[in-house]
Formats: C-alpha cells, structure tokens, sequence
C-alpha cells in the first residue's frame, strides 16, 4: 500500500501519523503539531471558493522497488 500526497495540495507536504488502534490518517494542517516553534495555520474558505486535496491510494500485489514507487509518484503528479 502507498498513499502519495499530490504537490497541488493545500500544505504540501502533509504531515502522517497512525496509532496502535489502526488510525492512519494525513493531517496537512498539522505542522504546529509535529515541527517545534511553527506557528498554526490559518486559512478560510470564502463563500464560493473551493479547497482541494489531492491524495492516491495505491494497492500493489507484491513486493515493489522505491523505484517502481517513485515512478509510479511521479506518473501520479504529471
């Protein structure tokens, strides 16, 4: 499994994170959360305007290379 996070997405890069009880979730407006001395992110969505996140889930069916996962990022970003 890859999840990759699409460069045209608010925040890029996003920040991951998983707990033991199966969580695993992005969470782009985390930074403060996860970089000492970040200030919050603030935005707002007027009447009207849109906000876009863009993400892939990839299910392989046996082991693959970075490679094979870098190009498979990069196709996915184009």
């Amino acid at each position: 499994i890859a999840i990759f996070d699409h460069p045209s997405s608010f925040n890029h890069p996003a920040y991951w994170h998983c707990r033991d009880y199966g969580l695993f979730a992005v969470n782009p407006l985390g930074r403060r959360q996860f970089v000492k001395g970040s200030i919050p992110i603030g935005f707002e969505i007027k009447l009207g305007e849109s906000l876009q996140f863009r993400y892939r889930l990839s299910l392989y069916s046996k082991e693959i290379s970075k490679q094979n996962l870098d190009d498979d990022y990069q196709k996915y970003i184009r």
